[in-house]
């Protein structure tokens, strides 16, 4: 997927910080694959570390977390932590049906 479709597509979502967003670096899998706790305590990992994708960090505004856009073409995933990527925190995950539409 080409990256300035995958940045059009983190840009529109409703989170104003991303507005910034200006481009996509390739990322190691195993240097951004955190820890998620879900509702049940349990704690999982969603990415390959074997893997490389295309991601940004952005700082959050008024808060000392950031949020982490990951995609590798199939999908856009959003996610917010703390300091050394602590309390990590899905923000948002969408599967990609084909080509991100280009904004109008």
């Amino acid at each position: 997927m080409e990256q300035k479709r995958l940045v059009q597509a983190f840009r529109a979502l409703e989170i104003p910080e991303l507005k910034t967003l200006e481009s996509l670096s390739e990322l190691p899998g195993h240097f951004i694959n955190l820890d998620y706790t879900l509702p049940n305590g349990r704690t999982v990992r969603f990415l390959e570390d074997d893997k490389t994708y295309l991601g940004s960090q952005i700082h959050k505004e008024n808060s000392d977390r950031c949020y982490g856009l990951i995609s590798d073409g199939s999908f856009l995933f959003v996610c917010e932590y703390g300091c050394g990527g602590s309390d990590a925190a899905v923000v948002f995950f969408q599967r990609l049906a084909g080509e991100v539409p280009e904004k109008e």
